[in-house]
């Protein structure tokens, strides 16, 4: 950077205007990109609130898969179905035993990082997942896996 600068400075009559692009934003082109090569980028543009038929079969369909962007679909599809109900919500922070409690997140195309925390969440609220996925007869969106997207995300995020 120090050599562009005095490359500059040597002659006043020609202008050059170096552009640096933003580092955070490289990286959140890349994982984009990362995440559609997997089939496994985001489709949402906000967090979804609403918990669908449609949403449901697709899960069912997904668990059959055993890859990580099946483990990121369940992650997502379980963070809509417990936020999406109060009584459900309400369960879900019924099993926990700690004094803070949390719910699932989901992902979102414009933040890059969102990837990684709804994981390193997931992998937190694993026992809580099976617990509740048990109560609600959902034992098709269960993650065995949570622990291994999470980790080979987290040494992208690292």
């Amino acid at each position: 950077m120090r050599a562009v600068v005095e490359i500059l400075a040597l002659s006043d009559d020609i202008i050059i205007i170096a552009r640096i692009p933003c580092l955070a934003h490289v990286i959140q082109l890349c994982l984009n990109q990362l995440l559609t090569r997997i089939k496994a980028v985001p489709l949402n543009e906000s967090a979804e609130t609403k918990w669908t038929e449609k949403q449901s079969r697709l899960a069912q369909e997904n668990a059959k898969q055993c890859q990580i962007s099946s483990t990121l679909n369940k992650v997502r599809y379980l963070a809509i179905y417990v936020n999406a109900s109060l009584q459900r919500r309400e369960t879900f922070y019924n099993l926990q035993t700690t004094n803070i409690k949390i719910v699932p997140i989901q992902d979102v195309k414009t933040r890059w990082s969102s990837t990684f925390f709804i994981l390193r969440r997931a992998k937190r609220l694993r026992a809580i997942f099976s617990l509740f996925c048990t109560e609600y007869d959902c034992e098709e969106m269960l993650l065995k896996r949570a622990r291994v997207a999470s980790d080979r995300l987290s040494s992208l995020y690292h």
